[in-house]
């Protein structure tokens, strides 16, 4: 843990979780892998310490924003990393991440998660380039389980990428957490990267952030997670990510996963994939049930209606909100008459056809 500037020293006690080593670094802050003293199991925590907008305090501890024009987001953002860090604690699935706690000291907060044991999938398609259909289709399936747990809580992921997919060493993915702090923080990414020189940080969403995702106007619903998710899977067919939304909206030289996908794929599971990376929004399927009955062997039990989602960041709607995302199966049905003529008038840059009625977070600094 030398090697990171931020990091917290090696060895250092919070409550019963002993600091070990650093895991990963990110735009949010630092996870580590630590040591749970009450009952001797290994945890990952993850430390609020957004890059760009805070700093260790002298004492190689305590965090604080920057300065005072930073504060307002790094207060704004520490509160999303506190509901967020709640809000995983209630997915109980398989695999995804379980949460165990949140808790707050030093001038920040800590998020105590499960520690999983395996190879990221970033590390895998590096290693293999790409996956077999029967292999991806064994992966797709759980994870878009699991996704679809997130989005009957009210909350949407909004950080699907190969970095952030676990594989077990039987093979079994595990999401990981969800995307916090996303519209706070997006903008701080360099500055941190710069100073700890030990992990490489390249933007970790390139290629796998739906267009919507890019605008503070746009509205976001369960297909902006399966834009991510189709992309995730463009890659493991591919051997690449698709190119970047905005590059996508100014001169699409966006490639259909038919003609470059290598090996053997189904047109079934190749139709899906090429569903999840529509544009616009609405072009996509509405939920993941829709999107699930599209690969082979995959239209399982009907799923149960979703719950209320917000418009943007993860955060949840207002509950009884008549403004707020649909909250019945019905509802999420895209285009329905009334959205068609509505979807006509929106930019690219303004997709989508959820009302934004979540809390507004400031513009990153």
């Amino acid at each position: 843990m030398a090697d990171h500037l931020y990091a917290l020293p090696q060895g250092y006690r919070l409550e019963n979780y002993e600091f070990r080593e650093v895991l990963s670094l990110d735009r949010v802050g630092i996870k580590y892998i630590a040591t749970n003293h009450e009952d001797g199991s290994a945890v990952a925590i993850k430390e609020y310490l957004p890059d760009g907008i805070s700093a260790r305090q002298q004492d190689g501890v305590g965090v604080l924003a920057k300065s005072s024009t930073d504060k307002d987001n790094f207060d704004a953002g520490l509160a999303r990393f506190l509901e967020e860090a709640r809000a995983q604690a209630r997915i109980r699935h398989a695999n995804f991440v379980r949460t165990h706690r949140a808790l707050q000291a030093n001038g920040t907060a800590y998020m105590v998660m499960e520690y999983v044991e395996g190879a990221t999938l970033s590390a895998e398609l590096a290693r293999r380039r790409t996956l077999p259909e029967e292999t991806l289709l064994r992966m797709v399936h759980p994870i878009l389980n699991a996704l679809e747990k997130v989005h009957d809580i009210g909350f949407l992921h909004q950080d699907i990428r190969p970095g952030n997919i676990i594989l077990r060493g039987d093979g079994s993915p595990v999401l990981l957490e969800l995307g916090v702090g996303r519209r706070t923080l997006g903008a701080a990414r360099q500055a941190f990267g710069a100073k700890t020189g030990a992990i490489e940080l390249v933007a970790p969403a390139a290629g796998y952030t739906a267009q919507e995702q890019y605008s503070h106007r746009s509205r976001l619903g369960p297909w902006t997670d399966i834009y991510s998710l189709g992309a995730v899977l463009y890659h493991c067919v591919s051997g690449h990510p698709p190119p970047d939304a905005p590059a996508r909206v100014i001169n699409d030289e966006y490639a259909p996963v038919s003609s470059v996908a290598r090996g053997e794929y189904g047109e079934r599971t190749l139709a899906a994939i090429e569903a999840a990376l529509a544009m616009p929004a609405t072009a996509r399927p509405s939920s993941i049930a829709a999107w699930r009955t599209k690969f082979a062997g995959g239209a399982g039990p009907r799923s149960r209606p979703t719950r209320r989602l917000a418009a943007r960041g993860g955060a949840r709607a207002s509950a009884g909100s008549s403004n707020g995302a649909q909250g019945s199966g019905s509802r999420w049905l895209i285009p329905a008459l009334g959205a068609v003529a509505f979807a006509a008038a929106l930019t690219w840059l303004d997709v989508g056809v959820l009302p934004d009625d979540a809390e507004p977070v400031p513009p990153a600094p």
